[in-house]
């Protein structure tokens, strides 16, 4: 593999979460695109670099300029990612035919084509970054033009949902430890937030709703900092019972909930098809903000990105509700 990869011409990195164990590994990561000059295409999980990084494609696989870009590689080394279908475009992502896998894995019915080197993914991108020279760019550029035109696309059909990222991304205050629920916000924050050093998005690829909330706890506990969970009031309710451990903890974990009184992302769907938009799909909401007071946690309504901006420039020392009541789209 590793003479392969000296060899190629135009090498391409898919990386995934297992690649990101500590915030060391995700420089590993990018230490070996920067010798390969690989493009770095990821899955939702797989938060190693920002968008200033001129290789860094992060999560648009679904993006035209992307998936064409990736059909000119000639050799493709996957990172600690399974290749779900959410992270590869519903397996549409066109891999090489020598690509390489590094982790645990089994066969992939979607990339039989893969060579699978059951191994550390970090530590491999390590040895490989000190092993193989360093290579010339093949892309001429062409991945900063990317990343320029996918985001100048998202503003002119989704200014506003893009205002709403902004105003996380824009503040000092805000957490750099995010987690985001099966929910409209969650994938446009999940494509379009930028990561900040020493950052990372957690987001179920199972597509399981009411994990947000669980996983921002856990991030909160693991590194000793504040984070932030957004999630759609449906997904908030399915978690619920973490607000004691919130409280008794009193662990500084921002709750942003989307309040659009439906399962969002599922009444979309329906009514894609010509299905109901209503049954099993409309919710009854209790008031949330009674609801966190119940509890302790202080709790206010935005109803437009600069209310957010305003609520972020605050620290975060305890549990905080964030009710965002502007819907979002989903033309992420």
């Amino acid at each position: 593999m590793r003479d392969a990869l000296d060899r190629a011409a135009r090498p391409l990195m898919f990386v995934g979460g297992g690649a990101l164990v500590a915030e060391r590994d995700a420089a590993a990561v990018v230490a070996l695109a920067d010798v390969l000059q690989a493009p770095i295409v990821t899955s939702y999980q797989g938060s190693v670099a920002d968008w200033n990084h001129p290789l860094y494609l992060g999560p648009w696989a679904s993006e035209r300029a992307v998936a064409e870009l990736c059909t000119e590689a000639d050799r493709a080394l996957v990172l600690g990612s399974k290749l779900s279908a959410l992270g590869t475009a519903y397996h549409r992502l066109v891999l090489p035919e020598n690509t390489w896998a590094i982790g645990p894995g089994v066969h992939h019915p979607r990339y039989p084509q893969l060579q699978r080197i059951d191994a550390d993914a970090p530590s491999a991108a390590r040895h490989l970054a000190d092993s193989i020279t360093q290579k010339a760019s093949w892309t001429n550029g062409r991945v900063r033009a990317i990343q320029a035109d996918v985001r100048a696309e998202a503003a002119r059909l989704s200014g506003t949902e893009l205002a709403y990222l902004d105003a996380i991304g824009d503040s000092a205050e805000a957490p750099s430890l995010v987690s985001a629920d099966m929910c409209k916000a969650g994938f446009w924050l999940m494509k379009h937030l930028q990561v900040r050093s020493s950052g990372m998005h957690a987001f179920s690829s199972y597509m399981t709703m009411g994990t947000a909330l669980p996983m921002a706890i856990g991030m909160t506990l693991a590194r000793g900092e504040p984070s932030l969970a957004v999630v759609g009031d449906g997904g908030f309710q399915m978690s619920l019972a973490e607000l004691a451990t919130l409280v008794e903890l009193q662990a500084p974990v921002i709750m942003m909930v989307g309040v659009d009184g439906a399962y969002g992302l599922l009444r979309d769907n329906s009514a894609a098809v010509g299905g109901s938009t209503d049954l099993g799909l409309v919710l009854w909401n209790p008031d949330f903000r009674q609801l966190a007071l119940a509890y302790g946690i202080s709790a206010e309504v935005i109803a437009q990105p600069a209310d957010l901006r305003a609520a972020l420039s605050r620290p975060t020392t305890g549990p905080r509700m964030l009710l965002v009541t502007e819907p979002f789209n989903r033309r992420w």
